[in-house]
């Protein structure tokens, strides 16, 4: 999908890793939730939340993952890319 060509470049430029999936939950009319899933150049998969109110742009809350066999790691949010998938999403 051309559309979300942009979020696999921001998530490539900002978290060195490249989309697997996207999904998008419009929770309401104002709440978005972003659920991006991406592969480092290690090969490690990751999952990253981002929860998002469209009427006033702010994050609620995001969460950063690495998915490993049979537990999952909790990583510190990077700040920089849920501004960039803010801005895109806002945007466009």
């Amino acid at each position: 999908m051309e559309k979300y060509n942009d979020i696999s470049k921001i998530t490539n430029d900002y978290l060195d890793g490249k989309l697997s999936k996207l999904h998008l939950d419009y929770n309401s009319k104002n709440t978005l939730d972003l659920i991006i899933e991406y592969q480092d150049h290690h090969s490690v998969w990751f999952d990253y939340e981002v929860i998002l109110n469209l009427k006033n742009g702010e994050i609620r809350s995001g969460s950063h993952k690495s998915k490993g066999f049979f537990s999952k790691v909790n990583l510190e949010r990077e700040t920089s890319f849920e501004n960039a998938l803010q801005k895109y999403i806002l945007h466009h």
